[in-house]
């Protein structure tokens, strides 16, 4: 079962490359990542127990746009590319999504995502659970 004290990062990636620097790159933070191999492997994960964050690759492990929920902005969607460019960029926040970073990942680069949509999780569920209490 996940840890509570960590947030999970759903990756979707089948890249072994890819995955052994996700791995790394979140090595010594708050962040533990799950890997599967398709997108829908993750939203079969993502009924079980919702992940903050999902990364997910561009092409081959399925369509990125299945994983964007209901509308609730919840998980956020990250879509990595070994040739990020701007039109990408514009159909994943266009979509719905929460950003897009190029391949090999930058530990830099993921930490600020992580950062950011870390603080908007902690946000979200401290919302919850006031109105929760409130009723």
């Amino acid at each position: 079962m996940f840890d509570q004290r960590r947030y999970r990062i759903l990756a979707v990636v089948a890249d072994a490359a890819t995955r052994r620097g996700l791995e790394k790159a979140v090595e010594g933070t708050d962040w533990t990542v799950e890997f599967v191999y398709q997108v829908q492997e993750a939203l079969s994960r993502l009924r079980e127990e919702l992940a903050p964050v999902v990364i997910c690759e561009a092409e081959g492990v399925g369509e990125w746009r299945e994983l964007l929920g209901d509308g609730t902005g919840l998980p956020f969607v990250v879509v990595t590319s070994r040739l990020p460019d701007e039109e990408l960029w514009l159909e994943v926040l266009r979509a719905g999504g929460y950003d897009v970073l190029g391949l090999p990942v930058e530990k830099r680069e993921l930490g600020r995502v992580l950062q950011v949509a870390g603080s908007h999780w902690r946000h979200r569920r401290m919302r919850a659970g006031s109105l929760a209490a409130a009723s």
